[in-house]
């Protein structure tokens, strides 16, 4: 069993990760899982800048925010108070990055919780003043497409390594998300857990120890992301019109 940092270890490991303060009221009901996933919304927005990008931080009716909020539950992307970066590159589409949004996988009707994800602007949009949309063939919608996805990320932060049942239940889940890039981030190493997802999934989707104090995970699973990023902008099919 590992010993992870408590709530205020972690707020204080993570406050030089933060692009803006945390919201007080957010930081206070937040739990160490939820400030997980905001560590990896970090690097996320971080591997975005790494990548040429221009970050700005709004809230559900497109204001500009002074401090990041989020909601402690899973949530449809909606008008309001929660906190999204909006990822912009020269001359592409705009991007996402979200926190604890559900999302619309491939082959199932049910939503799906994304701790953390980047999807394309236009599909986010589309939810924030839709309640739900037909796809044929695949019922309503009520959250953006898994196609739509160019980022995903599942954060577990547990004492215990990932056992079977939780590394197939994550294996499961993202074999039906559509994501371009998937990744399952632990804060242990869960050895056999990564062996599994490894055999079933495909390179680079095991992350495991991703703490702050892990300087050399933290460095290794930002870069993979920039370059996921630095592709999208190298994809023609990504230009503005």
């Amino acid at each position: 069993m590992a010993t992870l940092p408590n709530k205020t270890a972690l707020l204080n490991q993570i406050a030089n990760l933060l692009p803006l303060a945390l919201d007080p009221a957010y930081a206070t009901r937040a739990a160490t899982n939820d400030l997980y996933e905001v560590v990896n919304f970090c690097l996320v927005v971080q591997a975005a800048e790494d990548a040429k990008g221009n970050i700005t931080f709004k809230d559900g009716d497109d204001n500009a925010v002074t401090s990041l909020c989020f909601s402690t539950q899973p949530h449809n992307i909606s008008r309001g108070p929660y906190t999204h970066a909006l990822i912009e590159f020269e001359n592409k589409l705009p991007l996402e990055a979200h926190l604890g949004i559900y999302v619309s996988p491939q082959s199932v009707v049910d939503p799906m919780e994304c701790d953390v994800c980047v999807v394309h602007k236009s599909e986010a949009e589309f939810f924030r003043n839709n309640a739900n949309r037909t796809v044929k063939n695949r019922g309503k919608r009520k959250g953006p497409d898994g196609l739509k996805l160019l980022i995903a990320v599942e954060c577990k932060y547990w004492k215990n390594d990932l056992n079977s049942a939780k590394a197939y239940e994550c294996i499961g889940r993202f074999a039906s998300l559509s994501a371009k890039h998937r990744h399952i981030v632990a804060a242990t190493p869960s050895k056999s857990a990564g062996r599994k997802i490894l055999e079933r999934l495909k390179c680079y989707v095991w992350q495991p120890e991703l703490l702050p104090t892990n300087i050399p995970a933290m460095i290794r699973f930002r870069g993979l992301l920039s370059q996921e990023f630095i592709d999208y902008q190298a994809e023609s099919r990504n230009n503005q019109p």
